[in-house]
């Protein structure tokens, strides 16, 4: 089955295409002929496995099991692992701290106490719930677009959230190892 799509694979990128206008010396449309053959090449890609895929069910290198000796009535030892800081947030921290003590940002840290602030506060609030119970079509449109612009899908929150657990994971090898597995499970549950 697999030497069949690699056949085809092999084939793509040979595919000789002419266009009136195009020739060059040797009478090949060199331009052309290389922009198709680079499409040829991606969609070859995306389309066709380049490898076997393997069903993720099987059992994966480098995974921890626990020694054959370990009682399972032990605790499991789980901890918190804190997390790692990005360079952004390292450098921010940094900033913060070198400039904590200085008498401006001690000035500015205790504007918020002001009466002045508070009375913005309350503005900003009283705009906000404005703009929220608004009925107006222009204000709903421009909320609509914030919304689809700035907000999370539900897909993004799994994506995001998948990758804060495993750094490593590759949604095309998880879909394509979906494509060997889900025949199997729907085969097994129809004859059951």
């Amino acid at each position: 089955q697999w030497s069949r799509f690699s056949n085809l694979r092999s084939k793509i990128p040979s595919f000789k295409f002419s266009m009136p206008g195009t020739q060059t010396e040797g009478g090949r449309p060199v331009k052309l002929q290389s922009i198709l053959s680079t499409i040829g090449k991606e969609v070859a890609d995306a389309v066709l496995p380049r490898e076997e895929s393997v069903s993720s069910t099987k059992v994966r290198e480098n995974v921890w099991t626990p020694p054959k000796d370990a009682d399972p009535e032990a605790p499991s030892g789980i901890t918190v692992v804190p997390k790692k800081e990005t360079i952004w947030q390292q450098k921010f921290n940094e900033f913060r701290e070198r400039f904590a003590s200085h008498p401006l940002f001690r000035s500015l840290g205790g504007i918020k106490d002001t009466r002045f602030a508070k009375k913005t506060a309350e503005l900003a609030e009283d705009v906000r719930e404005r703009i929220e119970t608004s009925d107006s079509p222009v204000v709903n449109r421009v909320l609509d677009a914030h919304d689809k612009f700035f907000t999370e899908t539900e897909i993004q929150k799994a994506y995001r959230k998948l990758l804060e657990r495993d750094l490593n994971f590759d949604m095309v090898k998880f879909l394509s190892s979906l494509k060997v597995d889900v025949p199997v499970v729907v085969k097994a549950y129809l004859e059951a």
